[in-house]
């Protein structure tokens, strides 16, 4: 199919294969009339892995509907009866290689399969998809929903009082589950030709792993590597002395630290509840993986296809801990009402990552430390290439002084 494979085509012409596509797929799979339904692109560009698509029936099914292929298309459910609209997405062909259709697909059934009856609303059921190297879609449930701001939350104190105590008891759930035999080691969720689950890679690192501990060294040595492969960083060898430090502790330090770790229980973690969804405007800042309706109540999650199998602290330390600038560099936090509702009900649900316990401790330190070595956007040239040359020196000497005082805080 050209367009979803390597094949670029232009805006135009992309957006009609593309449509030509989901045609196809409906009359096939669904036995759909064309005449019966109308495609609409998603006209927000906030989706980096998927083109996304809505398609509005002309009339509500009049019973449900099951996909022709639905034997081989496993953890999916029949169109049900009464349906009016669907969600129908394509993976871009620029989308990153941790980025596979069974992964979102399979998060979506992990998800769903871990909450209580009336938290699984919040996660969208999927009625077909398709993982070959040329033809990767998938049709979901379609649920009505906007994003909506840090700033319009705090202006309303009911909505986020019932946001964060919603969070919490999904995130709660996830982490007292225990995951089916073959899903009990640490990376992403996968599925054979058979339906069964397994853990693969952990984008971008390699995996999957029988110990937190040895993802925590993993993402360590890549994000130095990150730093190396830096132009602006260098690996941080300009600061020799600092160099030398990292290094010690990456090779002496972080081994013995991981030591007086307990052993972990393999958890299903969304990844991006907040922190990594973020979109900082002149005004607003929005949380872009939550949905809500009109009245600030919670609709949906989006951003599943960051599902992994962390540690049952993942969830808070890899997304939340730094929600509202709480982590220990950021100072006073720019929300401190929403910190103190948010903080309320985590501890409410005693949600593991938010405790004082010796091993969230370690871990927050820990994770404080691998964030501050390579944060993602520094990957990105665009971070760099805007900012003056006395800019870019203040950012790098602002940049070793946190490093030496995260592994001050190690011991190192």
């Amino acid at each position: 199919m050209l367009g979803i494979g390597r094949t670029v085509l232009p805006k135009d012409a992309l957006e009609e294969s593309l449509k030509g596509l989901i045609r196809d797929v409906l009359q096939d799979q669904y036995l759909f009339i064309r005449v019966d339904f109308r495609i609409e692109k998603e006209a927000r560009k906030n989706c980096p892995n998927n083109h996304i698509f809505y398609i509005h029936l002309s009339q509500p099914l009049p019973q449900q509907v099951t996909a022709r292929e639905a034997p081989s298309m496993f953890h999916t459910c029949p169109i049900p009866a009464g349906t009016t609209r669907l969600l129908f997405r394509v993976r871009r062909g620029d989308a990153p290689g941790g980025y596979a259709v069974r992964r979102l697909v399979g998060s979506y059934a992990m998800a769903r399969a871990s909450l209580a009856e009336e938290y699984k609303r919040y996660i969208p059921r999927v009625f077909g998809w398709q993982d070959a190297a040329t033809n990767r879609w998938v049709l979901e449930e379609f649920m009505e929903g906007q994003v909506r701001s840090l700033q319009q939350l705090e202006a309303n104190p009911e909505a986020a009082v019932s946001l964060f105590d919603t969070l919490a008891s999904m995130i709660k759930q996830w982490q007292t589950t225990t995951l089916p035999k073959n899903l009990r080691q640490f990376g992403s969720i996968a599925f054979d030709d058979h339906g069964g689950y397994y853990c693969d890679c952990l984008y971008p690192l390699d995996g999957p792993y029988a110990s937190f501990s040895q993802v925590i060294e993993a993402r360590c040595k890549w994000q130095l590597a990150a730093s190396e492969r830096n132009r602006r960083l260098g690996g941080y060898r300009e600061n020799s002395a600092l160099r030398a430090r990292l290094d010690k502790f990456i090779s002496e330090g972080l081994p013995a630290l991981l030591e007086r770790l307990s052993e972990q229980k393999p958890t299903f973690t969304h990844g991006r509840l907040f922190a990594a969804t973020l979109t900082s405007t002149p005004t607003e800042t929005v949380m872009r993986h939550l949905l809500f309706d009109e009245t600030m109540k919670l609709s949906r999650l989006v951003g599943m296809d960051s599902g992994f199998i962390g540690a049952p602290g993942s969830e808070f330390h890899a997304s939340l801990s730094t929600v509202f600038e709480r982590n220990p560099k950021a100072g006073t936090p720019r929300f401190p009402q929403l910190e103190k509702a948010f903080t309320d009900a985590l501890n409410r649900h005693s949600v593991q990552g938010n405790t004082i316990t010796d091993d969230d401790t370690l871990l927050a330190r820990i994770w404080s430390f691998l964030d501050t070595l390579c944060r993602q956007e520094w990957c990105d040239e665009a971070y760099w290439a805007s900012r003056t040359n006395v800019e870019l020196e203040t950012t790098r000497k602002t940049l070793w002084h946190e490093l030496e005082s995260q592994l001050s805080l190690l011991g190192y």
